[in-house]
């Protein structure tokens, strides 16, 4: 079974294009990991300024890994767009 970890991330007003630039430049990180699967960024119809952040990981150990090498300077970027902070499920696929 492998892990899985969903975001959700609001912009702020007025940074929602900037926020979804980070997150595409976040993905491409993330992607390149060892251990993970697949990542899939969705932003929602109903708030343009709301977007969905789902990682698909071999472990949770994986996750934790590179979770401790992502480039600082793009996690600083994403805090300044966000209105609040991300929310996070841990999640089991089955």
């Amino acid at each position: 079974m492998s892990f899985v970890r969903h975001y959700v991330l609001t912009a702020k007003p007025g940074k929602s294009e900037e926020l979804q630039s980070i997150l595409s430049s976040l993905r491409a990180a993330v992607s390149s990991c060892i251990g993970i699967l697949h990542v899939d960024l969705l932003q929602t119809r109903q708030s343009p300024d709301i977007f969905i952040f789902v990682e698909h990981w071999e472990s949770q150990e994986a996750h934790a890994t590179a979770a401790r090498h992502m480039p600082p300077e793009l996690i600083n970027a994403l805090k300044t767009t966000l209105s609040r902070p991300p929310q996070s499920t841990d999640l089991t696929s089955l």
